[in-house]
């Protein structure tokens, strides 16, 4: 099958008209048949195996390029296309000298930088039909795609909202990118070769979006630098260190469910605004299948998800583990595991996952009713009233009475049933959550292992109950 790794890129040069007829006849000196160039970096790139790098060429040699001139014909303001996907291509050195061809090409036969860039080019971005820099243009508009595709599966257009990805009739259905954890990119994937991995690898997705600032340049070299517009979401699952069981512990199903399936993108002013518009269809990223945490072959401390999902936001629903998704009616985490050959499973609201913050601890529950109307507390002896009042909610073994004092649990539990009191776990705050944004990677690390069950015995001494001396005639 063939891999498509998809980004958007976008570059804006703009050249203001000059008053001063010096000044603007250097600028024209300078201009004048200078050809566009390009440099392509990559921001915060998804990275190849074992390479850290912000060139482009370290992962895609050929992105497409679109170019707008804003120019005044007959006294009118219009724009017109320089480039329409134009395929851009990375010449190392060794491809000038051996004289590498344009993969993609119109001519037969196919055309070298050389032809067109001067007898010794230098290592660098190259394209066919050289364009040259209008000294009458207003201003310029750049916007690339990476890696270069012959047939776009999105709309480029010069202005303000130019960039369209799929549509709200036709979304981008996400739920079909890799898990570059779980496949070796063949289709379908083979069984062999689908073990958690050891490290991230980075580069194998389908579609993995980009999309670059507007710069403004004088220069007849174009900075493109490319940004990420998807999320992504790895996840590793670690043997809690206190688990010394000799029983072996295994995984079999991890599960993040709720997450957005299908949206549709357009391009906004600034990178920090998200662009996508998600739908109301879900997902889950589901692994199921039995791995050892312990065994001599095991899996502890390797990646089961590495994929791209969505911006979105994560709605808090209920915090710490629950036995049912029941209560998390939006997105959550599942884990199933055993020891032996007893399962445990686990429910957790993602939110709550990733910010904790975002519910009550015990310590926060019992400061935040301590602080309520008709709370007591474990420092004064109770009033008579207040005794009363404890003595109906709690209803102990043995009534308090005037001038008692509670301990500090007695107080937490009587403050806990008064009106507004919270638990822990409780949200803060409603309709808050987590939110997973354009551009950022999020590492979530599962450490799995129970409290083992203790046992300990004493042996209630026995009662004497009758001590009873009979005479037996």
């Amino acid at each position: 099958m063939k891999k498509s790794y998809l980004m958007i890129a976008a570059a804006a040069a703009l050249f203001a008209a000059c008053s001063d007829t010096d000044t603007f006849k250097d600028v024209v000196n300078e201009q004048n048949h200078q050809p566009f160039t390009f440099t392509a970096f990559a921001d915060k790139v998804t990275k190849a195996p074992n390479t850290n790098s912000s060139s482009l060429q370290d992962f895609y040699t050929v992105f497409g390029v679109y170019g707008f001139k804003n120019v005044t014909r007959s006294g009118s303001a219009t724009s017109e296309t320089v480039f329409s996907n134009v395929p851009n291509e990375y010449f190392a050195a060794d491809d000038i000298s051996s004289n590498k061809t344009y993969t993609y090409s119109d001519y037969d036969p196919k055309r070298k930088p050389a032809d067109e860039w001067g007898t010794t080019p230098a290592e660098g971005w190259y394209y066919e039909d050289v364009r040259y820099w209008d000294k009458t243009a207003n201003s310029y508009e750049f916007f690339a795609i990476a890696p270069y595709e012959d047939t776009p599966t999105y709309t480029v257009a010069a202005g303000a909202g130019n960039i369209s990805i799929a549509t709200s009739a036709a979304k981008y259905d996400i739920s079909t990118e890799h898990n570059l954890a779980r496949t070796d990119l063949t289709d379908p994937a083979n069984p062999a070769t689908v073990a958690p991995k050891a490290a991230l690898t980075y580069s194998g997705f389908k579609k993995d979006y980009m999309l670059a600032e507007k710069s403004a340049a004088r220069t007849s070299d174009v900075m493109l630098n490319f940004h990420h517009i998807l999320s992504k979401l790895n996840v590793k699952i670690e043997k809690a260190s206190s688990y010394v069981g000799k029983q072996e512990l295994t995984i079999n199903e991890l599960k993040i469910d709720g997450l957005a399936k299908e949206g549709y993108y357009t391009y906004q002013t600034s990178l920090t605004t998200n662009g996508w518009t998600t739908g109301s269809t879900t997902y889950p990223l589901d692994v199921k299948a039995d791995y050892s945490l312990t065994a001599t072959t095991n899996y502890s401390g390797k990646y089961w998800i590495e994929t791209l999902i969505f911006p979105q936001t994560a709605t808090c629903m209920k915090g710490g583990v629950q036995s049912t998704a029941t209560a998390l009616t939006d997105k959550y985490l599942y884990v199933k595991y055993s020891i032996g050959t007893e399962i445990f499973e686990a429910y957790y609201d993602l939110a709550y996952v990733f910010d904790k913050t975002l519910v009550y601890t015990a310590a926060e529950a019992i400061a935040y009713n301590a602080a309520l109307d008709g709370a007591l507390n474990h420092t004064d002896g109770l009033t008579s009233a207040q005794a009363s009042a404890y003595n109906a909610a709690i209803q102990p073994e043995t009534d308090k009475a005037e001038n008692n004092v509670l301990s500090e649990e007695e107080a937490a539990a009587y403050n806990a049933t008064l009106t507004g009191a919270v638990a822990e776990n409780d949200l803060k705050a409603p309709n808050t959550g987590y939110t997973f944004n354009p551009g950022s990677q999020y590492n979530l690390t599962l450490t799995v292992g129970p409290e083992p069950i203790h046992f300990d015995a004493t042996v209630s001494t026995w009662t004497d109950v009758a001590e009873v001396i009979h005479t037996v005639d």
